[in-house]
């Protein structure tokens, strides 16, 4: 930026808009970059939202399946051993389907994926006990299974590939009703039915726990959510606030200006360099410069329009445009026109040079005895012709300013005719009247003057 450029910025004042617009681009990008993070940012954490609840009600159906798988195997092995018909071997079938059907409800197999989850170590803690009831009692009843079988065997071939514990020597040599009620003894037994109760109670205060465990993450989730919402919604806000602002800036600081420097321009008036961007405030201030060289221009060309080049006077057409610009009454006013005497004659023998001096000192003899201070009111309105309008004057002061003019012309060696008209009231006459009568005593006086002259060189 040079010398030049920072003195008219200093001059003119007002924001730039680059000034404005840059660190605004950067802020509206800045505000667009940090809302779609924070959306991406949102969306991470729905997901993980909606993951925790998916993982944890899964894990809370695993826990809830030792359960099931616990009851069903207790349900058909203690219908089984417990039946009247002891070679009925429908229940153990329902045994050994409900193993090979749902093998993920085995306890050893429900404890393991519950070591391998992401769940606190309480919910790992009441499945590891659940899982080591539902271990002795799934050992109890197939220790249970073999002697029933032991006594009343099975050739069904569903029961192929069943694997059941060996039995002691002491057992095998018992009889079958000592086998079948140590069977029943073992699944009737306080102990064996406690340890149902046992799987039941820890699967519950695993659930239990395992929703504490989702509780805790989902708040964590749901308050991070939330935090994210404030910021989105606070992100958005002050964007919106942002483009509003801008807005403003831009019609109270470009738009209005420019509105107002339309109408100015139509107007022809100069432009507010006070007010919007210090751009617009450079126009105004091109214009406001432009303005005044296209008027001072037009003073030059108006002058000249209006001057005659020789005398500096008003010209003819100025006289008459006087004549329309001037009051219809109210003011005395004294109409004079002036005629060189012997101007052609001066211009033959000595040249135009001559006549040109001779014009020049007649235009200093009339400004000089009927010039207004302020005033353009003496004109040249011809090759030797002149006039002089005179308001507000009284017939004695006229004549006494008719009296100076005959002195001055002696003292400047020049012949003038005169010729006056008065009106102590211009709304009684009119300017063209007053014309007419003042060019007809001027033609007077200089035909009196000529024979004055004649006379003189006859004389000689």
């Amino acid at each position: 930026m040079n010398r030049v450029t920072v003195r008219r910025r200093k001059r003119l004042g007002g924001m730039s808009a680059r000034g404005i617009a840059l660190p605004l681009a950067f802020v509206i990008a800045a505000l667009q970059i940090t809302l779609v993070v924070l959306i991406v940012v949102a969306n991470v954490w729905n997901a993980k939202l909606s993951r925790t609840i998916n993982l944890y009600s899964d894990y809370e159906s695993e826990a809830s399946s030792l359960v099931s798988g616990a009851s069903v195997l207790n349900g058909t092995a203690t219908t089984y051993v417990n039946q009247p018909d002891k070679t009925n071997v429908g229940p153990l079938m329902a045994f050994v389907s409900e193993l090979r059907t749902h093998p993920e409800r085995r306890p050893g197999e429900i404890a393991e994926r519950f070591e391998n989850n992401g769940v606190g170590s309480e919910a790992k803690r009441h499945v590891r006990q659940a899982q080591e009831a539902a271990e002795e009692m799934y050992a109890i009843q197939l220790h249970a299974i073999a002697l029933m079988l032991s006594a009343y065997p099975s050739s069904d071939p569903s029961l192929s590939g069943f694997e059941l514990p060996p039995l002691t020597e002491e057992e095998i040599g018992w009889t079958a009703e000592k086998k079948a009620e140590e069977a029943e003894t073992m699944l009737n037994v306080a102990s064996y039915t406690a340890r149902m109760g046992t799987v039941s109670t820890n699967v519950t205060n695993c659930v239990e726990a395992l929703r504490d465990e989702s509780g805790e993450l989902i708040g964590q989730s749901v308050k991070h959510i939330g935090a994210i919402r404030i910021a989105i919604l606070c992100t958005t806000v002050a964007f919106s606030a942002l483009l509003v602002s801008s807005f403003l800036v831009i019609y109270l600081k470009l738009i209005s200006p420019l509105d107002k420097f339309v109408r100015g321009i139509a107007a022809d008036r100069p432009l507010d360099e006070g007010s919007g961007l210090y751009e617009v405030r450079r126009v105004a201030n091109s214009y406001n410069a432009l303005l005044r060289r296209r008027e001072s221009l037009e003073t030059v060309l108006r002058f000249a329009a209006e001057t005659d080049q020789l005398t500096n006077l008003p010209n003819r057409y100025r006289f008459e445009q006087y004549f329309y610009e001037s009051g219809k009454s109210g003011y005395s006013v004294a109409f004079l026109i002036f005629d060189v005497n012997r101007l052609k004659e001066v211009n033959d023998k000595k040249g135009h040079l001559a006549g040109d001096e001779l014009i020049l000192r007649a235009a200093e003899c009339i400004g000089e005895c009927f010039g207004v201070p302020g005033e353009s009111n003496c004109f040249r309105i011809g090759g030797d012709e002149f006039a002089a309008i005179v308001k507000r004057i009284s017939r004695d002061e006229i004549d006494r300013r008719l009296a100076w003019f005959t002195e001055r012309q002696k003292e400047a060696g020049i012949s003038v005719a005169a010729g006056l008209a008065y009106a102590e009231e211009i709304g009684e006459t009119d300017f063209r009247e007053l014309f007419l009568k003042a060019d007809r005593n001027m033609y007077s006086d200089k035909m009196r003057a000529h024979g004055e002259m004649d006379e003189s060189k006859d004389r000689a």
